[in-house]
């Protein structure tokens, strides 16, 4: 069975209609990470397993998608002039730029989104921003050379969440763990659910 359209929790009905033995194909994505395709194996007992084969990217199943409002809203200049100030070694590029740390903070910093742009040269910054539109949360990370790799960064919050700090730490348990790549994760699929593991 081959899906062509992305999905964050994978429908329990796609495995009941593949024989045992079989194989299916989904766009994995979520708030966080870019996308990937998992090639589950499906079991003779009802479940199904696998793991990431590769990148992946296409439009989202209907009944998946998450309507919320632009950026702009929750970037007040209240909020900006309110947040708290912080600062940090990791470079930007790490938390949004790495395929395989991506997919770890995306497991360990729920309803986070990112936007990210890296240094230009005509406007002399770069900027990382971490949004969840949910809570009205974000963080910001602005650098102003072009390799910053060895400066300190000066990081904003504001909102209930701590959104730099939660995906610091998940970077950070990510370098711990040997920086696993993405088909590191094992993902099974059975009636109660979906479970997304480390092996």
């Amino acid at each position: 069975m081959i899906c062509t359209a992305a999905c964050e929790n994978i429908p329990y009905p796609w495995v009941v209609q593949t024989r045992p033995g079989g194989l299916v194909l989904i766009p994995w994505e979520n708030s966080y990470f870019d996308g990937g395709l998992v090639a589950l194996h499906v079991n003779g007992d009802g479940t199904a397993a696998g793991t990431m084969i590769g990148p992946s990217s296409f439009m989202w199943l209907r009944q998946q998608r998450t309507r919320h409002p632009g950026a702009s809203p929750i970037r007040t200049a209240d909020g900006w002039d309110h947040a708290t100030i912080s600062t940090t070694e990791l470079h930007p590029h790490h938390i949004a730029g790495d395929y395989d740390a991506q997919f770890t903070i995306s497991q360990r910093v729920p309803k986070c989104r990112w936007r990210y742009s890296p240094y230009d040269q005509d406007e002399h910054e770069g900027i990382l921003w971490l949004l969840d539109y949910w809570s009205g949360s974000w963080a910001s990370l602005t650098y102003t050379t072009p390799d910053a790799s060895d400066d300190e960064f000066e990081v904003r919050q504001f909102g209930p969440r701590q959104l730099w700090d939660e995906a610091e730490a998940a970077h950070r348990w990510w370098t711990e763990h040997g920086s696993p790549p993405v088909d590191r994760w094992r993902f099974t699929v059975t009636p109660d659910g979906q479970r997304i593991d480390l092996t």
